[in-house]
């Protein structure tokens, strides 16, 4: 979590968010600010007392659900990077914010902020001479764009009457896409690593990062916080689920040395019980339903437990596989039930795997072709599995035939990767979440858009990485246009909250910013992730055509990653900084010649 001071002329805003660059709209209606590492773009709206609103978004409201320009289609590049998607499946449990404390956060804020631990807010801002003519103004949480389905499996999630619950950074977003209407709830320190949704519809349980991170039980009604249940867990909350079908207790899973399982009550914030679940990585947890909250599964890495809750005890037992020759050990990603109680295991190779109690009773090998079975949700009557392959199959409980194959890739999606799924109560429609943050609904029946045919995802976001460049239209007051390290460089209307149109790049980009008469978006190439080798033209800059992103001209002369761009009053220079120390001047008016470098 950074903690930004926001200086609206004369009064300081305090907020809590992790953010990395922030923008106001062309009248000033509306803040829009870039969360950084949790890829989010947040519209705030500021409201400023004893003036009047000059201007409402009344701009009449797009169809819903209108067809994205997309170009080029990224989903057709995800064929090259199989092998690091599993690997980074495998790897989950380290693709955690960074916690507020670490040693990483401290040198990082000294490095780019030398203010940081210098500057100080006001001793006494009540009786400061300087603000006593400040305008009393405030911030309120208008919208979210993204969501955190990029590094959250089973994160998106029904509510009771079809309203879509998910995590965005530290907010819980609830929204309705027919009226088009978020609802927001705040009460987490540090972005939301687990949600869980009760059999009521309406009970949510979410979780966070933190020292001592806290569980938080919410009323999805009115968003409100019904109790917190901490003390137990360290560092991260991994993984959150309700009991199957009363809702009554709640298991939590820590990202602790031994995985700390907790039971907890429900409606009293009791823990009941406590155990450990080992040094492997724990990748999923489920409650057997109809199982009293009694007994429930986990598995991870080359593992698959069952365990029994008897009073404050937890008796547990290891899946047994059978002769190791035939079925050696695999890791098990996801895990769901069918009917009789007999759990269901996704593996990394791509096959499931059906126990009779404790023993391993039937293999369905290809169960998705080409990588992990990723998610699997239990149905009452069926389960449903997504994985890297691109493909949302359904299956007969108990017997696991196959009666359904969709194909996601006939809805052109940024990712093939399923990260999430989720059944209407009418049995209908089937919730799709990816990696690249989308949102799809499609007929549980053929699998199609349940919007129409070429309609786009019901919402969408960035979602790798950072996001840290963003720019609002010179003259369209609702216009913004942002650009992050998932190589996307995206065009926002803040008043349709909408996605108008997005373009892939071949490189990281941080640093976007029009051109004075708008016809132009100027975008500087690469950025520096940890553990992740640079690809593309780093230090370049791309042209684009506001009208249609279309790629209007291109160079490249910094040695290292682009930190900002700016283009002159006038219109006729540009001028870029690098990481390489120096700045360029650019003569716009021919054809973007280097007129010169500056040390810096």
């Amino acid at each position: 979590m950074l903690f930004f001071d926001i200086y609206f002329f004369r009064l300081t805003l305090n907020l809590f968010f992790t953010g990395t660059n922030v923008a106001s709209s062309y009248n000033d209606g509306c803040m829009i600010t870039v969360g950084g590492n949790d890829a989010m773009v947040v519209q705030w709206q500021v409201t400023i007392d004893m003036l009047e609103e000059t201007a409402a978004l009344a701009d009449e409201p797009e169809e819903m659900f209108a067809p994205l320009q997309i170009k080029p289609l990224v989903s057709k590049n995800y064929e090259l990077k199989r092998q690091f998607d599993i690997d980074f499946a495998l790897s989950l449990e380290e693709k955690v914010p960074e916690l507020p404390e670490s040693k990483e956060r401290d040198d990082y804020m000294s490095e780019n902020h030398p203010w940081w631990k210098v500057a100080v807010p006001p001793s006494n801002p009540v009786n400061d001479p300087l603000l006593k003519d400040a305008p009393k103004s405030s911030l309120k949480l208008g919208w979210v764009f993204g969501n955190s389905a990029s590094w959250l499996r089973q994160s998106i999630r029904y509510l009771h009457g079809n309203e879509i619950v998910y995590p965005a950074g530290e907010v819980m977003v609830a929204y309705a896409k027919g009226e088009h209407k978020q609802r927001h709830a705040l009460g987490h320190t540090y972005e939301i690593t687990a949600i869980a949704v009760a059999p009521d519809g309406i009970t949510v349980a979410t979780s966070q990062a933190g020292t001592r991170p806290n569980i938080v039980i919410w009323d999805t009604k009115n968003m409100s916080c019904k109790r917190e249940l901490k003390g137990l867990h360290r560092d991260v909350v991994r993984h959150l689920r309700f009991s199957q079908p009363d809702g009554a207790r709640l298991i939590s899973v820590g990202q602790d040395y031994c995985h700390t399982i907790g039971i907890w009550d429900v409606s009293t914030g009791q823990l009941l019980a406590q155990t450990r679940g080992g040094e492997a990585k724990v990748f999923d947890i489920q409650w057997q339903p109809n199982g009293g909250g009694g007994a429930f599964v986990q598995v991870g890495f080359q593992h698959i437990k069952f365990h029994v809750l008897r009073g404050r005890n937890i008796d547990t037992e290891m899946g047994v596989f059978g002769d190791e020759r035939d079925h050696p050990f695999t890791t098990m990603m996801c895990v769901g039930y069918v009917k009789g109680g007999c759990a269901v295991a996704g593996g990394t190779d791509g096959a499931l795997f059906k126990f009779e109690g404790r023993n391993l009773d039937v293999v369905v090998p290809e169960a998705h072709s080409g990588g992990p079975v990723n998610v699997i949700h239990t149905c009452s009557d069926r389960i449903l599995t997504g994985g890297f392959d691109g493909k949302v199959r359904m299956w007969s409980s108990p017997d696991l035939d196959l009666v359904g194959d969709f194909d996601m890739s006939k809805l052109n999606p940024y990712s093939m990767v399923i990260s999430s799924l989720d059944l209407s109560a009418d049995g209908d429609t089937i919730l799709v979440g990816n990696e690249g943050c989308e949102l799809f609904e499609i007929s549980a029946k053929d699998g199609s858009n349940v919007h129409g045919e070429n309609k786009g995802p019901v919402a969408t976001g960035h979602c790798t990485d950072s996001v840290m460049g963003i720019c609002v239209h010179p003259t369209n007051k609702n216009i913004i246009v942002t650009t992050g390290d998932d190589m996307t460089v995206r065009k926002w209307d803040i008043s349709t909250k909408k996605m108008l149109a997005m373009i892939q790049l071949d490189a990281m980009a941080r640093a976007v910013t029009y051109s004075p008469d708008g016809n132009y978006i100027a975008v500087g190439l690469g950025g520096l992730v940890t553990g992740k080798d640079p690809v593309g033209p780093i230090g370049g800059f791309k042209v684009l055509q506001d009208e249609d992103l279309a790629i209007a001209i291109e160079g490249r002369d910094a040695r290292q990653w682009v930190t900002s761009i700016k283009f002159s009053p006038d219109g006729r220079g540009m001028a870029l900084s690098s990481r390489d120390g120096k700045l360029y001047l650019y003569d716009v008016e021919d054809a973007y010649k280097l007129g010169k470098f500056v040390k810096l």
